[in-house]
């Protein structure tokens, strides 16, 4: 069957694509049918509109004129045939102020792509197919839609997280950059199949054949789910660790004693890496826009960006995806539960809820899942007893988008759990995979990143004139207390500084010498301060 994309000429004189027997437009009028689409769109302010295969961009023009000034056309191309074939009847579309056009087929190009196009201007997305070539890679499609929701989502929740945690996680990423051996993600390779581990329920089932399998498999497992493979006798290969905050240390107790490898975003707690050994591989995802995120990153300081995907099972599956390029086997990433039973046996949420049965509450577990808001779940397995909510349906969807991109690559091995286009593989045939697959050791391959072999002096020399930088603000401030200048003065050298107020709601107001303003700023450049010079002393 012929499969080249050709330009044709329909009946009334205009191009036409076609492959095989099929035109992806109209066949007897190209132009007036995605014309005819434009009309019927919901105008929205503040969106962007993608659009799925621009091919000869009939329409879009129209849609161009609908649309207000502050939303954007984002047209993308999955196929390298059509794009190569289109591309000269897109040119003038490509010189439009609000027409972004791109071959993309990934997730990962489009991360990047969105944070390209000021993302803080726009607060929905649609998709607007115009032709047939969307069907033609309707699943591609559709995933990288499902992904662009995704990043809006998460960029907008950053935004408000950020509020409360950016001054956390800037310090986390000061104090985690000044090991002396750490290493980036891209610096491990394994050429064993992995087999990626959630604290849901299915867990449990995996457990004997993780032990009859232990020597082919690379076990990584999410931070939640490290003791209930300690405690099974199981020591995992690697932890993916993401929490910035102190509450999941209890997730490390298991491993004291032992040397494990952390796969850690760079803000992740310092102390959950610094008291536990083994081997250290930072990624890093965006949470915001700051002169010191963009000097660290100029001087090649910061590891390699993923998206931030909000969920620390789905990060893992990305994570897995980087470091091996066999076979990738699910379990325990249930996304959903039974009321009674939110995660595996042995997991610190399990102890804590045993630790506080007593006589009057002899299952505290129960009222707990009971008490949270949950909805029906659709189960692999039929059973009608498990429950989701909103936002374990989305992280699910999610991992399921990034699977569809991973194709032949993950199998999920488990029988309980939320129902998802993730293709399923028994254990039997599992483990006959995985003797068909060469064993060899774990790699370490060494960073191709020159700044990385010499990290502590360029980071010490960046803090050090930081920190000259905060002095002078301080003296500034001084001066301004006892009325010798004006607060105006102020503002243009905190402007150089803007990672001490990035995280305020109101750091786009700036020049800004309200006095609740600069309180706030002075109390975050002494906390920086504070942190520059303890790095600096060690």
């Amino acid at each position: 069957m012929e499969t080249t994309p050709r330009i044709v000429t329909a009946p009334n004189g205009e191009m036409n694509i076609q492959i095989g027997s099929k035109t992806l437009y109209s066949r007897y009028n190209p132009r007036g049918s995605s014309e005819r689409i434009v009309n019927q769109i919901e105008i929205l302010n503040r969106t962007i509109y993608m659009i799925p295969s621009p091919l000869l961009g009939y329409g879009i023009k129209d849609l161009l004129d609908r649309i207000p000034e502050d939303s954007l056309v984002l047209a993308i191309e999955a196929e390298q045939d059509l794009m190569v074939l289109t591309a000269p009847y897109l040119k003038e579309l490509q010189n439009h102020p609000r027409c972004r056009i791109y071959r993309i087929s990934e997730p990962a190009a489009l991360y990047h792509l969105f944070h390209k196009i000021e993302p803080e201007k726009y607060r929905t997305c649609r998709m607007t197919p115009l032709n047939g070539g969307y069907n033609s890679s309707k699943k591609i499609y559709d995933g990288l839609f499902s992904s662009l929701q995704s990043y809006q989502q998460y960029y907008w929740r950053n935004r408000l997280t950020t509020a409360k945690l950016g001054r956390l996680w800037m310090k986390n990423l000061l104090m985690n950059l000044a090991s002396p051996e750490r290493m980036n993600l891209g610096d491990f390779k394994t050429p064993r199949p992995v087999l990626l581990t959630g604290a849901g329920e299915s867990l449990e089932e995996v457990i004997p054949f993780i032990h009859n399998n232990r020597e082919q498999l690379f076990v990584l497992c999410v931070d939640t789910a490290a003791q209930t493979l300690m405690r099974n006798r199981i020591l995992p290969d690697g932890i993916v660790n993401l929490e910035a905050q102190f509450h999941n240390l209890k997730d490390f107790y298991s491993l004291k004693g032992f040397k494990v490898r952390q796969f850690s975003d760079i803000t992740a707690y310092p102390p959950s890496l610094r008291d536990f050994p083994g081997d250290h591989y930072f990624f890093s995802s965006r949470f915001g826009v700051n002169d010191l995120l963009e000097k660290l990153e100029k001087r090649r300081l910061l590891p390699p960006e993923i998206p931030a995907l909000g969920s620390v099972g789905v990060t893992a599956l990305y994570v897995a995806g980087q470091i091996t390029d066999g076979p990738v086997f699910l379990a325990g990433l249930d996304f959903s539960y039974l009321e009674g039973k939110s995660h595996a046996r042995e997991t610190p949420l399990h102890d804590w809820m045993r630790l506080r049965e007593n006589r009057l509450q002899s299952d505290p577990w129960a009222l707990f899942t009971l008490e949270r808001p949950s909805i029906p779940a659709r189960s692999k397995n039929a059973d009608p007893r498990l429950r989701t909510n909103s936002v374990l349906l989305q992280y699910g969807h999610q991992l399921q988008d990034m699977c569809q991109f991973m194709t032949g690559r993950v199998f999920d091995i488990t029988e309980t759990g939320l129902e998802l286009e993730i293709p399923r593989l028994s254990r039997e045939d599992a483990a006959d995979l995985l003797k068909k697959t060469r064993q060899s050791p774990a790699l370490v391959k060494p960073s191709s990143n020159e700044a990385i072999d010499r990290p502590y002096e360029s980071f010490r020399d960046l803090l050090k004139n930081e920190l000259d930088k905060l002095d002078r603000i301080v003296l500034m401030w001084h001066q301004i207390n006892s009325k010798t200048i004006e607060p105006d003065r102020l503002c243009s050298l905190l402007q150089e500084c803007s990672y001490t107020f990035f995280h305020f709601p109101d750091s786009h107001m700036l020049p800004n010498t309200r006095p609740e303003f600069l309180f706030r700023a002075m109390s975050s450049v002494y906390s920086y301060r504070r942190i520059f010079t303890g790095i600096l002393k060690n």
